[in-house]
């Protein structure tokens, strides 16, 4: 019901710490299958979306636009406060992804940019302070996926990188993490081709070196 789901919104929203006053952070909205007042088209020729609690929509032109929630800085334009309307961000990206409290980018030139929420080291830029605007990585990035605490990175030679906080039983960050947890992208396996970040496990599709390939979860 629209009432469970307000409910778990909620419960999520404590649990990430935002203001749930009025004025604060977050809005709740749902609607029983009608079209609600105001919707619109919110940016136009748009080739890729991403999206979580804050959303970002690459244009045809490599621009990349962002809007939502922004709580801890985390759509990168240097202020935080609820965005309601698309603002540019960017240029020439060629994808991006958004976790709940950081966001990342790889632009047309294979540069990884990384900002938001950085308490758990996801942004990979040897630190655990925050970035309100966006900070470069490394470079030779195919790809980025983004989950909750970690941030996974596909580079041009099909190697994988992972860096963040594992809160689960330590494996999805690989042998070679402290605690948990490394600030900095640390390598995890070799011949990928793709990746996805979820929740609490990660998954990458691998080359086996004959034109075929094969899929690996881990968490």
């Amino acid at each position: 019901t629209r009432e469970q789901m307000a409910a778990i919104l909620y419960r999520y929203a404590q649990y990430k710490g935002y203001d749930l006053t009025a004025g604060g952070d977050l809005s709740i909205q749902y609607w029983d299958g009608q079209e609600p007042d105001g919707l619109v088209t919110q940016v136009d020729g748009v080739a890729a979306v991403t999206g979580g609690i804050s959303h970002g929509a690459i244009r045809e032109d490599g621009s990349l636009w962002v809007w939502g929630a922004n709580a801890e800085g985390e759509l990168g334009l240097g202020i935080t406060g609820y965005q309601p309307e698309p603002v540019k961000l960017m240029e020439q990206v060629a994808q991006a992804s958004f976790g709940s409290g950081h966001m990342a980018a790889v632009q047309e030139d294979g540069t990884l940019w990384t900002w938001g929420d950085n308490s758990g080291g996801a942004l990979g830029n040897g630190t655990t302070e925050s970035a309100m605007t966006p900070v470069k990585i490394m470079d030779d990035v195919a790809q980025v996926s983004c989950n909750d605490n970690t941030t996974l990175i596909l580079k041009t030679d099909e190697s994988v990188w992972i860096c963040g906080r594992d809160f689960g039983a330590g494996y999805c960050l690989g042998p070679n993490a402290v605690d948990n947890m490394s600030a900095v992208p640390i390598k995890v396996m070799d011949d990928a081709v793709y990746i996805s970040a979820g929740v609490d496990h990660n998954a990458a599709i691998k080359s086996d070196g004959t034109g075929g390939q094969t899929a690996e979860r881990w968490a």
